[in-house]
């Protein structure tokens, strides 16, 4: 299975691969002496080495975020400038849509067809979408109504920058994650340092190099590689950081929570749940079964909002169980890249 995934690359695919492990910092790429295997999951074998980067890059990663936020133009930078550049990325990740996917094929073990038009699609649209706003993240002026005779006052808000930083992303949907972490944080004027999980990094790293391509300024994105009890672990309590972002697990969720009070440091955290799905019984079968089925195996299940729990009228328990069980039998299954 491995052969018959390798088989099908792109050349632009296998030149990814072959890169040394490196991290990327300050715009430039630096190598690590210490790796790990990127795993395809349909053969468990391994088809890449990337960079088991620890405190030391971690460090190096939030200075070059910092000096870029506190000395470099991007904060500065005309919101205009921003949106431009942003729009640029956009246009690279289109144009390497389909190395893009296959990487994520490798590394998630998701189809083909959702790795492309989903997973890399969804970035190209969030990354167009949060341009925009780089331009008309504006303040306001208010008239402020006080009781006192012959007064008047006005108040004004003024939209700033917050600072640098840092997000941890998950191993399901890495490449389109990291554009939710990243494009909101750049429209902004904000610098970041990105830990992808080590599951699944590669995509994340031919991001790195098409940021760099795009033209950014050098520091506005950091991308570190690593476990998380090291490379996760250090971000997440490095006082450095303005914002710690995570997406995963809600034990690992609260070790960073932890972590980021130590520091005050501002945290987002988007944790795992269970989202329930309930099937009446004047339910259209038809069309219930095939749409209960795709939230559950969708990615082979590997989605934060996957419908993990069903609940079935009585009445028509036993014929929605043997149709879901019918339905799920007929699934084909095999390598991401095989059509």
């Amino acid at each position: 299975m491995l052969q018959n995934n390798l088989g099908l690359l792109g050349a632009a695919t296998r030149a990814a691969l072959d890169h040394a492990p490196r991290v990327f910092i300050g715009g430039e790429w630096q190598p690590v002496a210490n790796s790990l295997p990127a795993v395809d999951p349909s053969s468990a074998m391994p088809v890449s080495r990337i960079a088991a980067a620890g405190a030391a890059q971690v460090d190096a990663a939030v200075r070059a975020a910092r000096t870029a936020f506190e000395a470099g133009p991007w904060p500065r930078m005309h919101g205009a400038g921003r949106e431009a550049l942003l729009r640029r990325l956009a246009d690279l990740v289109e144009r390497d849509r389909q190395t893009l996917a296959e990487l994520e094929v490798l590394d998630v073990g998701m189809p083909i067809w959702m790795a492309r038009d989903l997973n890399v699609g969804g970035a190209i649209g969030v990354l167009r979408y949060m341009a925009g706003f780089a331009g008309r993240a504006n303040g306001r002026t208010v008239q402020v109504g006080v009781p006192i005779p012959d007064s008047a006052f006005f108040g004004y808000t003024q939209k700033e920058a917050l600072g640098v930083v840092g997000a941890i992303i998950p191993w399901n949907v890495p490449l389109m994650m990291s554009v939710w972490k990243l494009a909101p944080a750049l429209a902004a004027g904000c610098t970041v340092v990105l830990k992808p999980s080590e599951e699944a990094s590669l995509s994340v790293l031919h991001l790195a190099g098409l940021v760099r391509e795009a033209g950014f300024p050098a520091g506005v994105v950091n991308v570190v590689t690593g476990t998380g009890p090291e490379a996760g672990a250090a971000l997440a309590a490095h006082p450095g950081l303005d914002k710690i972002t995570f997406t995963g697990s809600t034990r690992t969720g609260l070790q960073v929570a932890q972590a980021a009070a130590r520091n005050v440091t501002r945290a987002t955290l988007e944790l795992g749940g269970k989202s329930p799905q309930i099937l009446f019984a004047d339910a259209d079968l038809d069309r219930a079964i095939p749409g209960i089925a795709g939230s559950i195996f969708l990615n082979s299940g590997q989605v934060c909002v996957a419908g993990s729990r069903l609940y079935v009228d009585r009445r028509i328990h036993d014929e929605a169980v043997d149709r879901l069980a019918r339905h799920a039998d007929a699934m084909r299954l095999g390598a991401g890249l095989s059509p």
